[in-house]
């Protein structure tokens, strides 16, 4: 791709992804409040990293519909972040004639990306769109971004699958290759894991479902979603339904070379834990799978993740303490960035400190007694798991930890 359109520039993180892909020739970017244009300059401290002081990004204060209908240029891709569609004036930025705005704004084989927010959606509400979006993508495809963030897919006619070397290049290159690890998307075979289905399910899927027009703008309905909707969605995110869909969808056979397919499918099981970490199952199977990353993988973001933090926490702490900040306010964050570095000792002693703060924290006694034990130090893992005993012996999961760190390290607990 040499040009492309963001509509809705949003607080620039998109805008910011565009840039720093080089290839890119012209970028133009429509938003149609001149304020959230304006902010930029406050949202990136640093003029260097404001996507709009690039030379190739061009501003257009406008009605993303109106700058569709009324330019005359064309694009190699198209991306759209627009708000949700259950705020006011919001809906036409999600309806079929919409979407078929973008698709005439696409050179040949030219790619379209759009957000598809289900937090306050109802499953009709998501198929509606779903079912506008794919009647006019035939190659539309659903990815998960994260949780219930998701992401459409589309193309004018897109035919030629990139060789692996090509489909690689972005991890390899120092800018986009960091940003896309530190996003948890560590490698090309784990952006296959976000898959979600392809235009055969979908369709399959919205089958009954009228698509979302300008004419009946109601078919996104305004209730709002309840609490549980994430149990609505379950069937949709489910890791292993999503393997089997990767696995046998034609769509994936054509656009992925076969090597990273089939890593790929071996790597949904860490989806299954990104997806299960927004549910909380309890604290021991939170440990278990904690195990199976450090252990058996060199992720960061998911370690990150299980432990309850983030990526923008984790960077907030260390610019504090890089900026004088005293190391013990914040032991935890800390344990948890060594940890998730697999500086087992470092992260014990900073455990240690988490939890002299807050002695009746579980999770700091566990997390502190599992460093101990990856440290190599059994003579204080054990000392630890004997003083903490009675912790275990609370709850049902304390219980099944118990037997796990016997297991798996050999404590006497």
């Amino acid at each position: 791709p040499k040009r492309a359109l963001l509509i809705s520039y949003g607080v620039g993180e998109t805008a910011k992804a565009l840039s720093e892909t080089r290839n890119l020739e012209h970028i133009d970017v429509v938003d149609i409040s001149p304020e959230i244009v304006q902010s930029s300059g406050i949202l990136f401290e640093d003029p260097a990293d404001d996507p709009l002081s690039d030379p190739r990004v061009r501003v257009h204060i406008e009605d993303g519909r109106y700058f569709l209908k009324s330019t005359r240029s064309s694009y190699d891709l198209i991306t759209g972040e627009p708000p949700p569609p259950k705020i006011a004036g919001v809906v036409n930025l999600y309806t079929r004639e919409y979407f078929q705005l973008i698709r005439d704004r696409l050179n040949p084989g030219g790619l379209n990306t759009y957000w598809l927010p289900v937090h306050n959606l109802l499953e009709a509400d998501s198929k509606a769109i779903i079912r506008a979006y794919c009647d006019v993508f035939e190659d539309c495809a659903l990815w998960s971004g994260i949780d219930l963030d998701w992401m459409l897919t589309g193309s004018n006619g897109a035919t030629n699958a990139p060789p692996q070397a090509e489909f690689e290049r972005q991890w390899r290159d120092e800018v986009v290759g960091r940003e896309l690890r530190t996003l948890g998307i560590d490698s090309p075979a784990l952006l296959g894991t976000l898959f979600m289905a392809g235009p055969d399910h979908l369709r399959a899927l919205t089958a009954d479902t009228p698509p979302l027009v300008d004419d009946f703008p109601k078919r996104v309905s305004n209730e709002i979603a309840s609490p549980f909707i994430a149990e609505v969605y379950a069937s949709w995110i489910d890791a292993e339904r999503s393997r089997e869909r990767f696995r046998t969808s034609e769509y994936i056979a054509r656009n992925w070379p076969p090597a990273l397919r089939n890593r790929a499918l071996e790597e949904f099981d860490y989806q299954r834990m990104l997806n299960d970490s927004f549910r909380s199952d309890g604290l021991d199977k939170e440990v278990i799978d904690l195990h199976r990353v450090l252990s058996e993988t060199p992720y960061r973001f998911l370690a990150v993740r299980l432990l309850k933090s983030s990526g923008d926490i984790q960077r907030a702490v260390s610019r504090l303490v890089t900026a004088g900040a005293r190391k013990d306010r914040y032991p935890l964050q800390l344990g948890v960035s060594a940890l998730a570095d697999r500086q087992y000792a470092v992260a014990a002693r900073h455990f240690a400190k988490a939890l002299r703060r807050q002695r009746s924290a579980d999770r700091r006694a566990f997390l502190y007694l599992y460093a101990l034990c990856m440290s190599g130090d059994r003579a204080a893992a054990q000392e630890l798991a004997t003083a903490a005993k009675a912790r275990f012996a609370r709850s049902d999961e304390g219980r099944r930890l118990r037997v796990w760190f016997r297991r798996t390290f050999d404590l006497e607990i």
